[in-house]
């Protein structure tokens, strides 16, 4: 269930996704581990490299499954929910995508099930 929605001028740029403590998470496409590790305000946090500069981000995690530099595949498990960092609220992923440095609204490019 999404409970936040992507805000530009809010500064919101991603999605919050409620779901369960340790719910798997899982990568969006291909592409490269960037970065795998704790952020203060989005906690425990994995940026995936894709194809056509295209980046996502899974923030709010409990556990990270990947390192940085891993290559994943479409569907492979990155994290598994949580509520790590500041301002959260409650379990969720906040989840971000990014086209040549561009926030994207990830609800116009994935189908979330409801």
């Amino acid at each position: 269930m999404v409970t936040a929605n992507f805000d530009l001028q809010k500064r919101h740029y991603g999605i919050d996704i409620k779901n369960t403590k340790h719910e798997l998470v899982h990568a969006i496409d291909k592409g490269v581990v960037i970065f795998s590790g704790y952020e203060p305000e989005g906690g425990n946090t994995i940026i995936i490299q894709h194809a056509g500069n295209i980046i996502s981000k899974y923030e709010r995690n409990a556990v990270l499954l990947k390192t940085t530099g891993t290559q994943v595949e479409a569907g492979d498990p990155v994290a598994k929910m949580g509520n790590s960092g500041t301002g959260e609220d409650g379990v969720h992923l906040h989840f971000e995508l990014w086209y040549e440095g561009t926030p994207l609204n990830p609800a116009d490019y994935l189908f979330i099930e409801k």
